[in-house]
């Protein structure tokens, strides 16, 4: 995404050139994607918590709950 914005932002290149790409370390990459994933996960348990928890509150039932 971020490359989407910085295109968008700065506009496509009219002359065709080709724009030059930084490089990033492995290991930062790698931890980007550990940190993605770390960041999914906790985010979609909280997510669902949150929800059931809701819908416990407004007295929707276990079976209604555990089927959506």
């Amino acid at each position: 995404m971020r490359y989407t914005f910085a295109i968008a932002r700065n506009g496509a290149d009219e002359a065709g050139e080709e724009q030059k790409i930084k490089e990033m370390p492995v290991w930062k990459s790698v931890l980007y994607i550990a940190g993605g994933l770390a960041g999914l996960i906790f985010g979609g348990q909280l997510f669902v918590d949150g929800a059931s928890g809701l819908a416990r509150s407004w007295g929707v039932s276990e079976s209604v709950i555990g089927l959506t």
